[in-house]
């Protein structure tokens, strides 16, 4: 089993930002861990076609792309907390095949442990992708897909 020791991201992102459009209050704050993302508060050019407006990309990238990323990682996440995590390969999502899996620990709580399994396996021309838990970046997710592989 590996030990892995994660320094939490900047905890500047635990509530609105000044310029957020829903106040600061517990409105705001519950449309800030709905539709926010504050790793990335401005759209990426890169994901868009050139003749979008500002304003057209920025209602895609709070309200399609990206909704409930701050409730994933900072309401029921932990991206702003350190965190040792314990496991297989508890630096990755998947591992070639098979299963992987890890428990982190939530510093500074002693008691507080969240738990994270993924697997994946090759079927001819496809892959099978499953996991569930808080993955190593210590946000929330799921997953489930069976594609072609690239």
């Amino acid at each position: 089993m590996k030990k892995y020791f994660y320094k939490a991201e900047s905890s500047k992102y635990t509530e609105p930002p000044d310029w957020w459009w829903f106040g600061k209050n517990g409105f705001g704050k519950l449309m800030w861990s709905i539709f926010g993302n504050s790793d990335d508060p401005e759209p990426i050019d890169k994901f868009y076609p050139s003749d979008w407006s500002q304003t057209k990309k920025r209602l895609h990238w709070y309200f399609v792309r990206n909704p409930l990323h701050n409730f994933d990682f900072y309401v029921i996440g932990f991206r702003d907390h350190d965190r040792v995590i314990y496991g297989k390969e508890p630096t990755k999502v998947f591992i070639d095949e098979g299963w992987n899996y890890y428990v982190a620990k939530i510093l500074p709580y002693r008691w507080l442990w969240v738990p994270f399994v993924s697997y994946q396996k090759k079927i001819g021309d496809r892959v099978f992708q499953f996991y569930l838990g808080w993955r190593h970046g210590a946000s929330f997710g799921f997953k489930l897909r069976y594609h072609k592989e690239k």
